[in-house]
């Protein structure tokens, strides 16, 4: 019997382990990050809605402020690495949780990331700010090194803040996004999507000082308890008014750029009464960021706006569950010289429908093929478990008639022993 527990134990620990790392897995297929993976205007799919032309950026996603809709989604759902539009996050959880004139210390951790390379002030052991001071900075010049010092006055500890940034982004419905830093340096698990960034910056624009910041397109720091001199920032925004890329709407927003990100942009616009979020995420160079930007805006104000609250298209059609509801064709009915009836039907743009169908099958063939992979990993993991059930309930029950028979046999030995006492009594 114990040779039998002990086999069990093994057998248990064995499947154990197999389900944690084919667990890992499958956690890792969903959440890593493919930069070489192509993705389409998935919104162009979707019923009736007004079709937009592709570009470069890898994933991009435009929200309407008010209503949360999502008026472009091109990938919008695939992880990318944000590098320093996660400044916007960092910058909402210090807004949320200090008062601007919180005395801001430079200590060793600040230091840290304050080297050649990263964007940073070139600040000095000791040196205090405000934290009106650093947010500008965080926004404006995009300091790597004084993302981290907030962080850990604001946290008690990096990685306290870090928490509450991942904590906050869940309670904004965030489902794809894993920060590991306050600045959006380099980290294989720091990762979100752009839709995420939009809900991310949805939230963020409703603080007026937010608001206040991402407009400025130059803010100066005046001396410090350690520097006599004053320091001069300008916004790398290039779509506000001044930048080579200047867009008639534009509010204000936070750009990003790594080796492994490339170039990522979080812009504010307001037009015709109506604001807009766009995200752009793995732009090949900032310029392509920015007139990524401008074309997948334009294309949402020429093609949406507010009515009484509600998104509807410019012809006026409402806009349900990511569905442009169009009118029913009309139908006439007219008689022939035979008295026959002839029913025509009036079908406007039937050749959009058509490709919209066309659009929306290829889109189903994809997101099948994608659940397919899914199902597939889950598929062989049960068929796994089964087999090593099985195998453990074979094991269980051969040791079981082993025991048996060698019961058995034991019984029929000492039967003999008796029998043959008793033979040799009679003699």
């Amino acid at each position: 019997m114990f040779k039998i527990k002990t086999l069990m134990t093994k057998i248990i620990t064995g499947v154990t382990a197999v389900s944690l790392v084919l667990g890992n897995a499958v956690v890792s297929t969903w959440a890593a990050v493919d930069n070489n993976r192509v993705c389409t205007i998935d919104s162009n799919a979707r019923s009736g809605w007004p079709q937009a032309a592709d570009f470069q950026s890898g994933t991009a996603c435009v929200m309407e402020a008010s209503t949360g809709t999502v008026l472009l989604d091109k990938g919008m759902n695939d992880v990318r690495y944000p590098a320093s539009i996660t400044k916007v996050m960092t910058a909402l959880i210090a807004l949320e949780n200090s008062s601007l004139d919180t005395q801001v210390t430079f200590t060793g951790t600040g230091m840290a990331d304050a080297y050649a390379g990263s964007s940073n002030i070139n600040p000095q052991l000791g040196e205090t700010f405000t934290m009106e001071q650093c947010l500008y900075m965080i926004l404006i010049k995009s300091a790597n090194d004084v993302s981290t010092q907030v962080a850990e006055v604001v946290g008690g500890s990096v990685q306290n803040f870090v928490d509450m940034m991942n904590q906050k982004a869940a309670a904004l419905g965030c489902t794809n996004t894993h920060f590991m830093n306050a600045s959006g340096l380099e980290n294989d698990d720091h990762y979100t999507t752009a839709h995420d960034m939009a809900l991310i910056g949805q939230e963020a624009w409703k603080n007026e000082m937010f608001r206040t910041i991402l407009s400025t397109p130059s803010y100066v720091v005046g001396p410090t308890n350690m520097t006599a001199g004053s320091r001069v920032y300008d916004t790398h925004v290039e779509m506000l008014p001044g930048g080579v890329h200047f867009y008639d709407g534009c509010l204000g927003g936070k750009t990003g750029y790594t080796d492994v990100s490339q170039s990522t942009l979080i812009t504010f616009d307001r037009r015709n009464d109506m604001d807009l979020i766009s995200v752009v995420m793995y732009a090949p160079g900032s310029d392509v960021a920015a007139t990524d930007s401008m074309q997948i805006l334009d294309y949402a104000y020429n093609n949406f706006k507010l009515q009484d609250g509600k998104i509807v298209t410019t012809q006026g059609y409402p806009v349900e569950n990511d569905i442009v509801i169009t009118p029913e064709p009309t139908r006439n009915v007219s008689k022939t010289n035979n008295s026959k009836n002839s029913v025509t039907t009036n079908t406007p743009a039937a050749d959009e429908n058509i490709s919209d169908k066309a659009a929306d099958n290829t889109d189903k063939d994809q997101s099948f093929a994608s659940k397919a992979v899914g199902i597939g990993v889950y598929i062989a993991i049960g068929v796994l478990g089964a087999m090593v059930g099985i195998g453990l309930f074979m094991i269980i029950i051969s040791a079981v008639i082993k025991a048996k028979k060698k019961k058995r046999r034991r019984q029929r030995r000492e039967q003999q022993r008796q029998q043959d006492s008793q033979n040799r009594r009679r003699r």
